[in-house]
């Protein structure tokens, strides 16, 4: 029997709630290991319910755990694992052993009950990543030797320890990540058709957490100023313990027009910015647009990072936007320079510029934007 202080709750998946919508383009690609990995707020949680609730109903045992703090310690979480894999067979016992081995007696027990299929489901496992990374990395080590008919998906804030290329390249790891996380037009109109409503919330940029708070507050949701601040609080939350240099480098990318290693190099001196912006992009501070090469920061995080630019000083911001100005004018986009040469209070740089985007602007149907 597994032990009497074995908090049984962990080992229950959470109640779908009332209404919950249905997003099926969130079911899955079929490989065996799905990480849905995004910061607070996304609904992983809910997207590794719904992955659950299909499993069951395709005929396969469901395993769950919800990971902890108290998960930082390996034996207290494999007796736990160990706890939840019993509640369909005989008792295990794990926690005595090196993660590596833990895992692979794990699966050979799975092995044995000879089921048709199993699926495991891993919640919150950041906990177990930031306190306990051996577990981690010795689930790691079995992605790619799973027993056939058994599949593991994983939610977590933050990153996978170890690099996902290869599995992913072999079709044996799906991500889930932010951007897929987000609600999509149509996902939005299923949930609201009134269309001031959907403009009034668009600064959330799909957010889940941020459009369900909307749609319980609908009246107050219309007022921009209300959205903003749901923003700010959010990204004030993903910002918390985040060490003060990287909390400033954020806030100077917050000030580049397109934020890309080139404009990282000339605007902010980084001498390895493609480094730190995978770094960032790992931790969910960032997303990668489609061309591969530039990247944005999440709505919330923007409007938090904005309050900080606030305190910064009025001569280094403008630096900043010189330097950016003065490289996206030779990368030959005037546009994104002129906006920097506006925000640096370089008139005569901007007067310039403005010579040549303007009508350019006029030309291509961007009147409004030559107006800001």
């Amino acid at each position: 029997m597994p032990p009497s202080w074995i908090l049984r709750a962990k080992l229950t998946p959470p109640a779908r709630p009332p209404g919950l919508l249905d997003r099926p383009r969130l079911g899955g690609s079929g490989a065996p290991v799905a990480l849905i990995a995004a910061g607070p707020g996304f609904g992983k949680t809910m997207a590794l319910v719904a992955r659950r609730e299909a499993a069951q109903a395709a005929g396969a045992i469901c395993v769950w755990l919800t990971a902890d703090e108290l998960d930082a310690d390996a034996g207290t979480f494999f007796q736990h694992l160990a706890a939840a894999l019993s509640q369909h067979g005989p008792a295990l016992d794990l926690a005595d052993l090196p993660p590596r081995q833990a895992w692979a007696r794990f699966f050979e027990q799975i092995e044995a009950y000879d089921l048709p299929r199993v699926a495991l489901f891993l919640d919150d496992f950041h906990h177990v990543v930031a306190g306990a990374p051996a577990v981690a990395k010795g689930l790691s080590y079995c992605f790619d030797k799973l027993p056939p008919g058994v599949a593991v998906a994983i939610a977590l804030r933050g990153a996978w320890p170890e690099p996902t290329a290869r599995w992913i390249t072999r079709g044996q790891l799906e991500l889930v990540g932010p951007e897929a996380l987000r609600l999509d037009a149509d996902e939005l109109d299923q949930l609201e058709p009134d269309p001031v409503w959907r403009r009034a919330v668009k600064p959330l940029d799909g957010w889940p957490l941020g459009v369900g708070v909307a749609l319980t507050e609908r009246t107050r949701a219309r007022d921009a100023g209300w959205v903003e601040r749901l923003l700010v609080d959010a990204g004030a939350e993903q910002l918390e313990g985040v060490a003060p240099a990287r909390r400033r480098t954020l806030a100077e990318l917050a000030l580049l027009a397109e934020i890309s290693p080139a404009s990282c190099r000339a605007a902010l001196g980084l001498s390895e910015p493609e480094t730190l912006l995978a770094e960032l992009e790992a931790e969910h501070m960032l997303t990668r647009l489609a061309d591969g090469e530039t990247f944005r920061l999440p709505g919330h995080l923007a409007a938090r990072l904005e309050r900080d630019l606030a305190g910064f000083e009025a001569a280094a911001l403008a630096r900043v936007h010189r330097l950016a100005g003065s490289h996206f004018e030779a990368a030959g986009q005037p546009a994104l320079a002129l906006g920097h040469l506006i925000a640096a209070r370089d008139w005569p740089g901007a007067h310039r510029l403005g010579a040549v985007c303007v009508p350019l602007m006029v030309a291509t149907g961007r009147a409004h934007a030559a107006r800001r």
